[in-house]
């Protein structure tokens, strides 16, 4: 798992969230197709959330909300709670947004893992998975575009832990990685959707 500093969050049902576990599905990143494409091959692709380059969301393991940070801020900016995705209609779903790759820590475990294997496997080459710039003799960066090819292709098999996704302001869409075309195809049909709500805690009341 990434190195970082262990932060708690404290859900509305109750529940404390840690990113301090190495089974970590409590942090999601949500980045647009079109940073991935506008960075190809600038710096790792696990490095866009420390360049604000995308969305950090925090989903609970009890209640299955996300929790929104939008900017730099430690603050949430926006709760969603689960919903059927059946509820949502075309309409809803053709709304303005923003479209990209949503997926969580769990699949920096997947990535590090299939580089690592192949190096030891056949030789090839030990790529950085995180950007080590004080490191002189450091490999190759895993880019965007690496991703893109040997990852989000599925030509070296299932990766598990990432989504097409379509963030709104009031909703995010997940579709399956493993349809074809991307999360444009209007045809798709939502595998997991969460809605905004107005979350109001008791001492605001």
């Amino acid at each position: 798992m990434k190195e970082e500093f262990m932060a708690h969050l404290a859900c509305p049902c109750g529940n404390s969230l840690s990113n301090g576990c190495d089974g970590d599905e409590t942090e999601y990143y949500f980045v647009e197709h079109g940073v991935i494409e506008a960075h190809q091959d600038d710096f790792a692709f696990f490095e866009l959330e420390y360049n604000d380059l995308s969305t950090e969301i925090w989903k609970c393991d009890v209640c299955d909300r996300m929790m929104f940070f939008d900017g730099p801020s430690a603050r949430v900016s926006r709760y969603m709670r689960r919903i059927d995705t059946e509820s949502l209609g075309k309409d809803e779903l053709a709304r303005e947004h923003k479209s990209g790759i949503c997926f969580n820590n769990l699949l920096f475990n997947e990535v590090d893992w299939f580089v690592g294997s192949k190096h030891e496997s056949n030789g090839g080459p030990d790529y950085e998975i995180l950007d080590n710039p004080g490191e002189p003799d450091r490999g190759l960066l895993f880019t965007c575009r690496m991703m893109e090819e040997r990852i989000f292709s599925h030509e070296n098999g299932r990766f598990r832990n990432w989504w097409y996704a379509d963030l709104h302001d009031d909703l995010i869409v997940f579709y399956s990685p493993l349809k074809d075309g991307n999360s444009g195809d209007r045809d798709a049909a939502p595998v997991k959707a969460w809605r905004r709500y107005s979350q109001v805690w008791r001492s605001e009341e």
